[in-house]
């Protein structure tokens, strides 16, 4: 059993840190109990903070409860069926509230989500129950016609100290010898992300032998991986295909990591050739992306990463010497 799911707080006491966010959820979760409808809670932040997490613990307050991941489910008829007609009516057990919980709402993207944004916002406008909203890129496109009609809680990741104790008291009730130094070290190198700090120290813990700093130094961790500004700075500004690949390695759904590679060619390149050499790279990543999600086989994924990493940094004949500024999509 995965740690991170055997340690999931279960009370909003035992979620850490978020303190200020914490007593704005209490006070969202009282209204409702009230009968006093609220907006719908938005949740924004990096992955690992604990977002799903609080979202689980909020619905412990409720009769039920309905998950769905946006991302997974993207057109306006799929997202109103699966969800709006439960938006809409009440609840199984009588009049109580039921929340409504929708996952990854900025991973709605590519040609498949037409209307899926619209559907969103006209889910919270005839909504009659609580929803909660969840999202990593506070800045996506996506989220500007959904951020208004929300209360937005920007959630910031989670400090060192804070995991370095949550490691602590996993590492005693696993009965796993642990140099304090060893768990500061996951701590930070997990930069902010509660959900990494815990998969690291299950992948290292040895109830036979005591975790040292040494056994930790050469994993890679949250701290390793880019966020999508520097994946794309890493496409467009190196030739080296293996920083190129470590660039990509990033949290994010890759055909959002490809939209902003494509939005960002010409920002960087100037040479019309370079440019139409990267766009075809592009087109053929779009295609196997394509292939991977009408098949379901998502070992088209290396290939389409591939073309648009590797791809788009070598149609370039040297890195150009100037700064450019990362735009977020405009599709």
């Amino acid at each position: 059993m995965l740690w991170t799911d055997k340690y999931r707080p279960q009370t909003l006491d035992e979620v850490v840190g978020n303190n200020k966010e914490k007593k704005i959820i209490i006070d969202w979760v009282n209204s409702w109990k009230n009968g006093n409808p609220q907006n719908p809670l938005l949740l924004v932040g990096p992955p690992g903070i604990g977002k799903t997490t609080l979202a689980l613990v909020i619905a412990k307050d409720f009769s039920e409860h309905i998950e769905l991941n946006a991302s997974d489910k993207r057109s306006q008829d799929v997202i109103k069926r699966t969800i709006g007609e439960s938006s809409s009516s009440r609840s199984l057990f009588g009049d109580e509230y039921k929340l409504i919980i929708m996952d990854e709402v900025d991973g709605i993207h590519g040609t498949n989500d037409r209307g899926g944004v619209k559907a969103i916002g006209d889910i919270i406008k005839n909504s009659k129950h609580p929803m909660i909203l969840i999202a990593n890129d506070f800045y996506s496109k996506r989220l500007q016609s959904i951020k208004p009609k929300c209360t937005v809680i920007k959630m910031p990741k989670v400090r060192s100290p804070s995991i370095r104790k949550a490691l602590k008291e996993i590492a005693q009730k696993e009965e796993i010898k642990a140099n304090p130094k060893a768990l500061d070290l996951i701590a930070k190198k997990s930069n902010g992300d509660m959900r990494s700090a815990i998969n690291t120290l299950q992948s290292l813990a040895d109830k036979e032998n005591v975790l040292e700093p040494a056994d930790v130094e050469n994993i890679r961790t949250k701290d390793d991986r880019s966020d999508i500004f520097n994946a794309i700075t890493g496409v467009l500004k190196s030739k080296n295909p293996l920083h190129v690949r470590e660039a990509l390695r990033v949290d994010e759904d890759p055909t959002l990591v490809m939209e902003y590679i494509a939005e960002n060619i010409p920002r960087e390149y100037t040479n019309k050739n370079e440019i139409k050499k990267a766009y075809e790279n592009i087109a053929r990543a779009d295609l196997y992306f394509g292939r991977a999600q009408s098949s379901r086989n998502y070992g088209y994924w290396k290939y389409a990463s591939d073309f648009m990493g590797i791809g788009v940094s070598s149609s370039k004949k040297e890195t150009y010497k100037k700064f450019s500024k990362i735009q977020t999509p405009t599709i």
